[in-house]
């Protein structure tokens, strides 16, 4: 089964002729009890095979039920979701624990998104390109095409192989897999056309996309990635989108809508660019350095190193998993009907699978903690006080965040390398061992996986403990930005930020006390489902982000929700 994504890769270890055999059983239980089911035979079968690759996805990588950001995401999904034509199906949004910055769709309307990838967008306006794009895919009925072309291609190769042709099978296998990736390339482009009509639509800018799409690699990859790869390149996908009369805004009346659109959600300098020709989700230059103290100097070129090592030792971990994504690529044509080969397989495809989230998390580290580090080193001009306590502890943070995470890279190396050998030797067709030997060679195989899987508890333990320092660290920047931006006196910034923060939390909130307090305060209410007022009571003298770590929420949702909020009032406080 080929689940379609956006972003990264993704493969899930299935068995072709099982996956025959469960659409034909499938199929046959829709037709024997029509009145059972609420919809059509292929409907159901859809909704059948959704509701299994969601229970993998949400086993393999668990699920984020956090409201702050589960309502955000949910509110976005359903305003695109809304302008779909197809709405037989229920759609369903739900954010994946993963690090690696993805989305992607499973039959029956499961849309997911990973916390990575939320971390990754800038405004509403990606997020529900993104969404759209998701959409689009429901929209034209990939997955139930994907299912059905699935069957009958591996019904006409199992009859070939049983009337005597077993090589014309294999032949013909290794010629739908091509024909598969051929296609699903083209349902990415209809996807990507989809999800710009559908973001405008709803009431987004569609150069949202563009900005999602500028994040990711555009080096021309080679022909024969291009081949063999499940999407076209960044770089064609940008160039395509770019030529959209959605992102051009040729029509004056869709301009229009955007511009109102902005102003419904509180944005009336980002509507006065939308009406100007102007590009409103680009966002300010960044101020330069001030000239810092030695002692901040120190810690910056200290942080800096920590970073280019820890960027350094990735580069192996990078190449070891691009090969193994080159050897489950083969897997998929080199699959074999036993049993003990289908749990392996199964093994690494997990396993690797997570050596690709850590792989993330310590690439987000490296990306993150600098630029925190500087945000929060231009503070030091304050006087002494709550903003300038907040900025000296989340710099040093920021520091112990990269030190934490320091020595990942090792072992992420050995159990990618682990993977490596296990993923090559399931692809050996060539030495089929009997007897003894073959046990053997299955032990080899759990110990290389239980290796890799020891090693990767190791770095999980080393950068989750990294990332609740550096996500503490944010929510000190953005609560420091926000209380800067909009200070406590000014009565038109404060009713700006009020309408953008009440939006995006869906809540009314009360907003006494500074303005990142404050937000911070609503944030965690929000989350943890207590009152802004029974906060406070308890709080103390314990500074907002500390507090957060006390009452067990989460500061990396907390330091995305704010991040976000900073991003939209940045925009609205610039000229148009």
């Amino acid at each position: 089964m080929v689940i379609v994504t956006i972003g990264k890769y993704w493969f899930r270890p299935v068995s072709m002729n099982l996956f025959l055999c469960l659409t034909v059983v499938v199929f046959l239980i829709v037709i024997a009890s029509p009145s059972s089911f609420a919809g059509p035979p292929e409907l159901e079968i859809e909704r059948f095979f959704g509701e299994k690759v969601s229970w993998a996805l949400r086993g393999n990588q668990g699920i984020d039920t956090d409201p702050l950001l589960n309502n955000w995401v949910r509110r976005i999904g359903n305003e695109v979701a809304e302008v779909s034509p197809r709405q037989e199906l229920p759609y369903r949004f739900v954010i994946l624990g993963s690090d690696a910055a993805n989305a992607l769709t499973a039959p029956g309307a499961n849309i997911f998104v990973t916390r990575g990838l939320l971390d990754a967008v800038d405004s509403d306006d990606e997020l529900a390109a993104v969404l759209a794009h998701e959409t689009g895919h429901v929209t034209q009925k990939h997955a139930r095409a994907q299912i059905e072309e699935t069957a009958a291609a591996y019904g006409i190769l199992a009859g070939i192989q049983r009337v005597g042709y077993p090589k014309a099978a294999q032949l013909g296998f290794y010629v739908n897999v091509l024909r598969t990736l051929d296609r699903s390339r083209h349902m990415e482009e209809q996807a990507d056309q989809y999800g710009l009509k559908a973001t405008t639509e709803a009431g987004y800018d569609a150069l949202g996309f563009i900005h999602f799409l500028d994040g990711f690699d555009l080096r021309r990859r080679s022909d024969l990635e291009d081949y063999f790869s499940t999407h076209p390149s960044p770089a064609y996908r940008l160039e395509k989108a770019s030529e959209s009369p959605y992102v051009r805004k040729d029509n004056p009346g869709e301009r229009e809508a955007i511009a109102a659109s902005f102003e419904a959600r509180g944005m009336p300098i980002s509507a006065a660019k939308v009406r100007a020709g102007k590009d409103p989700l680009t966002l300010p230059p960044v101020s330069p350095l001030p000239i810092l103290p030695e002692y901040i100097q120190r810690d910056r070129e200290s942080v800096l190193k920590r970073e280019a090592e820890l960027r350094g030792g990735l580069m192996s971990v990078y190449k070891l998993n691009q090969a193994n994504y080159a050897l489950r690529t083969i897997l998929l044509v080199n699959g074999q009907a036993d049993v003990f080969w289908l749990y392996f397989a199964s093994r690494a495809f997990a396993v690797q699978t997570r050596c690709e989230d850590l792989y993330s998390r310590t690439l987000r580290l490296t990306r993150t903690a600098p630029g925190t580090f500087d945000a929060l080193s231009g503070q030091f001009t304050l006087a002494p006080g709550p903003l300038a306590i907040e900025a000296a502890l989340g710099r040093s943070e920021s520091i112990q965040a990269l030190a934490r995470a320091q020595g990942s890279p090792t072992p992420l190396r050995r159990a990618a390398t682990a993977l490596t050998i296990v993923l090559a030797d399931l692809n050996n067709r060539f030495y089929r061992p009997k007897g003894f030997v073959r046990y053997a060679r299955f032990a080899v195989w759990e110990g290389l996986i239980r290796f890799a899987e020891s090693e990767l508890a190791r770095v999980d333990k080393q950068t989750g403990q990294a990332w609740r320092l550096l996500a503490t660290a944010r929510i000190r920047r953005y609560q420091t930005a926000l209380t800067l931006l909009v200070p406590q006196d000014d009565i038109q910034k404060r009713a700006l930020w009020y309408e953008l923060a009440s939006r995006r939390f869906g809540i009314w909130f009360p907003v006494s006390g500074p303005t990142g307090e404050a937000t911070v305060r609503a944030a965690l209410a929000l989350e943890i489902n207590k009152s802004a007022s029974e906060l406070t009571a308890t709080r103390g003298d314990t500074l907002w982000a500390d507090y957060v770590l006390t009452q067990k929420g989460i500061p990396e949702n907390i330091a995305t929700a704010l991040r976000m909020l900073t991003l939209d009032v940045e925009r609205e406080l610039s000229l148009p």
